[in-house]
């Protein structure tokens, strides 16, 4: 298989060259019985087919969540599923760093499985690093951030899924740059990087938006644009919550 995971990852990691914990998936480790979820639903097509008004969108509908065990380990899942196929996946995540220190590292490890249409199930194996970094407000604006904002963070997640039966591996990695602007409003500017055996990696970029209804529910949406041959465009909707 060929594999260019360098490459991507060493893209994403200048997107945290540039830059509270993430809402979603980070280092930071949920505190024991926490219980987070998020739903998210997205829609893509082909940007020129779009603009010309005639293209079919690929949809993809996510359910991830995260339950605190303590001892800085979290227990996570994911179930997803799209036109063709259908995937879920169980990890657990380790803290490494201390929770108070300004960087926090983590790994993962966990097992999945995903169907597709006319091909054998993939039984997988996870394996994943995360690391991100909190950091305060600033009153005034900075030459690599040119807005007021209440403090943000930045994070990088790595993993790789291993084909247990092909000896495959899907590379996948995401970074992400998020700033409170207020209270409510946080801005968000996600890179995303994949890699499937046998393609070329896809790169997507989604600057999005989340506003907190209340302290423990988010709603968020976003612009994706995925870079390439040929370039696409769509939709990211999302519901966050915790208890």
């Amino acid at each position: 298989m060929r594999c260019r995971a360098a490459t991507f990852l060493l893209a994403l990691a200048t997107a945290l060259g540039a830059a509270g914990g993430p809402a979603t998936a980070g280092p930071w480790a949920r505190e024991a019985g926490e219980v987070f979820v998020a739903l998210s639903a997205t829609a893509d097509g082909d940007a020129a087919a779009l603009i010309g008004g005639d293209a079919a969108l690929e949809r993809y509908v996510a359910l991830y969540g995260e339950y605190g065990l303590g001892r800085r380990l979290t227990l996570g899942g994911q179930l997803g599923r799209g036109e063709t196929a259908e995937e879920a996946v169980v990890f657990l995540r380790y803290t490494v760093t201390a929770p108070e220190a300004s960087w926090q590292i983590a790994l993962d490890g966990g097992v999945g499985l995903r169907t597709e249409a006319a091909t054998a199930d993939r039984r997988l194996l996870r394996f994943g690093a995360s690391i991100g970094r909190g950091f305060g407000g600033l009153d005034a604006p900075r030459w690599w951030l040119p807005i007021r904002h209440e403090g943000g963070w930045a994070t990088l997640d790595v993993a790789g899924l291993y084909d247990v039966d092909s000896a495959d591996t899907i590379w996948q990695a995401e970074a992400t740059l998020g700033v409170a602007v207020s209270g409510r409003l946080r801005l968000m500017l996600q890179a995303k990087a994949e890699e499937w055996p046998g393609d070329d990696p896809v790169y997507t970029v989604t600057p999005g938006a989340a506003w907190s209804v209340s302290d423990r529910t988010t709603l968020q949406v976003g612009a994706r644009m995925g870079l390439g041959d040929a370039p696409t465009l769509g939709l990211s909707l999302g519901l966050w919550q915790s208890f």
